[in-house]
């Protein structure tokens, strides 16, 4: 009974790790399922057990900084590091979205889906260049 009780335990605070630790700290970036790490909306431990450890150790993109300027010709460039919690190579896609000071999506040829692998346990930076000086704002999204 006393093993019983004691796993019960183990698993709880678990999940009480894995639902504290969240990964994204700026709204413009969206680190889909599967890309970030898992939180325990998303892993309530209806999976495997390996899935369940996987979660536990956090494996998973982190945003580390975003930034943010303008170049010398006007232009806003944004940075985003992110780190590879993962002891396997994070591979996904990328779509960066300009907004003009109106809140509209600035269409732009250049708005489209881009590979990008991080190593593990390493970090990476993403750069993204604004397609005009009209452009305020953006928003980072990901997938699988």
């Amino acid at each position: 009974m006393n093993r019983r009780l004691l796993l019960g335990a183990f698993l709880l605070s678990g999940l009480l790790i894995i639902g504290c630790g969240q990964s994204n700290k700026d709204s413009r970036v969206n680190l889909s399922r599967g890309v970030g790490s898992d939180s325990l909306g998303d892993n309530i431990i209806v999976r495997p057990v390996g899935d369940f450890i996987s979660a536990l150790i956090g494996e998973g993109l982190e945003v580390e900084t975003v930034k943010t300027k303008r170049n010398s010709d006007g232009i806003m460039v944004a940075q985003i590091s992110v780190y590879n919690k993962s002891t396997k190579t994070r591979r996904f896609q990328y779509k960066v979205n300009w907004v003009d000071a109106d809140g509209f999506t600035i269409n732009t040829k250049t708005s489209v889906w881009l590979d990008y692998s991080v190593a593990a346990k390493s970090s990476a930076t993403i750069t993204s260049i604004a397609p005009n000086a009209k452009a305020v704002n953006f928003k980072i999204d990901t997938r699988k």
